[in-house]
């Protein structure tokens, strides 16, 4: 290979860099990370509704939990929104939250979304609907969208 066909070459990659690097400023990613699981990540991330928690029905509630980079990183119990502050355990295996502070009745749908919110095992039936579980305790989920105007999730394609 010549030196001018390698200089065409170097230059076609710097192009097609700026072009890349133009389209992601331009699409209002606040960073490279979330624009790569935007596009890549998996499959699971996004705004889940609880439907059922521990075998019991909870989809009048408004029981979320949001996904990013495939774990739980937030959520809405119902009575308040809450969301991790911290990628993963410390050494004492607590993680840290940052929530609301409304008092709350005492359900057990609240208790089964709290042991599930953490660290759960995550799968996916089908687009729209998780299965996660952790210990004893399971929960079915249908993949949803935030409706600030409602001050709720409702099911994708439902605004």
């Amino acid at each position: 290979m010549t030196r001018q066909g390698a200089s065409l070459g170097l230059v076609g990659v710097l192009i097609v860099v700026a072009l890349a690097l133009m389209m992601l400023v331009m699409s209002g990613y606040p960073s490279l990370a979330d624009a790569w699981d935007s596009w890549f990540g998996p499959e699971a991330n996004g705004s889940w509704k609880a439907m059922v928690l521990d075998g019991q029905p909870v989809a009048a509630g408004n029981y979320v939990l949001v996904v990013k980079r495939g774990r739980v990183v937030g959520g809405y119990d119902g009575c308040n929104g809450w969301s991790f502050d911290d990628e993963g355990p410390g050494p004492s295996g607590d993680r840290r939250v940052t929530s609301t502070l409304v008092a709350c009745p005492d359900e057990p749908a609240r208790q089964s979304y709290d042991n599930l919110a953490y660290a759960p095992v995550i799968s996916l039936r089908s687009d729209s609907e998780m299965l996660l579980s952790r210990g004893p305790h399971v929960g079915v989920f249908r993949r949803c969208e935030p409706n600030r105007d409602r001050s709720r999730c409702v099911e994708a394609g439902s605004r």
